[in-house]
């Protein structure tokens, strides 16, 4: 059997020193308290986690307070304000050519000149990563002006994984483009990653009252098991409007049969 010859990076080619420098699917991948999705009970809501749920609830124009309210923990942007100027964006974005398959993003918003993508990634293939990386930069391209003055859109993208990375035990992870000396090269793209495992393993071991407000919220929308949620949402008036509608949503006889079919697969 012949020994697999590891392909170079660009960083090998250039004479860097990069020691401290990894590759972030060099690491094993781990599924310890990630969330399964399972057959639903009557005790049940659906997870966002689920593709049919995320669009029910989240990529919605009539539930705009739901991602406005997850979204105002990322951006430095009050909630109520988003709620008032943030717009949903079409999330099929633009052929490369007429031969290429058309592509859809889970979420795509727009708040000035801001363009906010989120992606659900329950499988941990490094293809799905590069599919993300490839959406970004298409839709930073899609916001440049054509003519001699260019408006450069900041683009967030943001990855909620139901999988960690061995050694990574933080919930969350923010990537930008910089040097070693800590300058940024751009600050245009930024790319925030949010382990659903370490957020659970944080939730297990140290209780509710360890969680912050934005840690409580995720979680209000990716628990299945009602109580737990109402748990976590108790005292917060849009968390606790979270779990009562996303409990009758999940009783949606559509939903609940995409969601069988996918749970059978």
């Amino acid at each position: 059997m012949k020994d697999i010859i590891k392909p170079l990076t660009l960083i090998d080619y250039f004479s860097i020193e990069h020691e401290d420098i990894h590759k972030l699917y060099d690491r094993n991948r781990i599924r310890n308290n990630y969330l399964k999705i399972d057959n639903h009970t009557s005790r049940e809501k659906i997870s966002i986690l689920f593709d049919g749920m995320w669009k029910a609830m989240i990529y919605n124009t009539n539930r705009l307070k739901y991602s406005c309210k997850l979204l105002s923990y990322y951006l430095n942007i009050p909630y109520g304000e988003l709620l008032k100027s943030l717009s949903l964006g079409k999330n099929e974005l633009d052929k490369r050519n007429i031969n290429n398959k058309g592509q859809r993003a889970d979420y795509i918003a727009n708040y000035k000149n801001i363009c906010i993508n989120i992606e659900i990634n329950n499988n941990d293939n490094e293809e799905i990563m590069k599919r993300n990386r490839e959406y970004r930069h298409r839709l930073q391209s899609q916001k440049v002006k054509v003519g001699d003055d260019y408006d450069y859109a900041y683009v967030l993208q943001l990855h909620i994984n139901n999988f960690a990375f061995e050694g990574k035990e933080d919930i969350k992870y923010i990537h930008y483009l910089k040097d070693k000396d800590g300058d940024l090269e751009c600050d245009n793209e930024i790319v925030a990653h949010i382990y659903v495992p370490n957020l659970y393993k944080k939730w297990y071991t140290s209780g509710i009252e360890s969680l912050t407000e934005e840690e409580r919220f995720l979680l209000v929308m990716i628990e299945p098991d009602v109580e737990k949620a109402k748990l976590l949402a108790k005292g917060d008036k849009i968390m606790e409007e979270y779990v009562e509608e996303s409990l009758k949503v999940s009783q949606d006889d559509d939903l609940l049969e995409a969601y069988d079919k996918e749970w059978a697969y």
